[in-house]
Formats: structure tokens, C-alpha cells, sequence
């Protein structure tokens, strides 16, 4: 079984190098693109389950 662990995207407060525990930055930019661009390579892979915090 293979497992990913997956991140959120760029946000203006990681970019700057900032800690933000429970921060609800909005994506930069980056972070939209990168966003975007996972989901090509996610699409490829036979995924049985995903799992998602709550944690926003």
C-alpha cells in the first residue's frame, strides 16, 4: 500500500517564512497553480481512499 501526504498550496503567510498555526490565508498565486497542477498527476494514480482533516 502506498500512502501521500499532502500539504496545502503556497499562502502569503508560509511564502514569507511566517508560522501560522490555524491561519486561513488565502493561496498566492503559486499556491493556485500548484493547486491545479497536482490534480494531473493525482488523476493518474488508482486512489481506493482519500482522507482529509478537518483542520482548515
Amino acid at each position: 500500500m502506498d500512502v501521500f501526504l499532502l500539504r496545502h498550496a503556497e499562502t502569503e503567510t508560509n511564502r514569507d517564512v511566517a508560522l501560522a498555526t490555524g491561519s486561513r490565508d488565502a493561496l498566492t498565486q503559486h499556491g493556485h497553480y500548484q493547486a491545479q497542477s497536482i490534480t494531473g498527476s493525482l488523476m493518474e494514480l488508482e486512489i481506493e481512499r482519500i482522507l482529509c482533516s478537518p483542520y482548515p
